[in-house]
């Protein structure tokens, strides 16, 4: 039945258009100079460098 919701009714058009735009959303902050990426990356460095003290 929520299959059926999801893929036959106008509120599970809206949900799929929701859930394209958080992908979309997301490949960008993980993509080359990104916002999730570089603040992953800035995390690493800041672990690298405790584990090194």
């Amino acid at each position: 039945a929520k299959v059926r919701l999801v893929m036959e009714s106008e509120a599970g058009n809206q949900l799929r258009a929701r859930v394209t735009t958080h992908k979309e959303a997301a490949a960008v902050a993980w993509g080359d100079g990104g916002s999730s990426r570089a603040a992953f990356a800035e995390f690493l460095l800041d672990a690298d460098s405790r584990q090194s003290h």
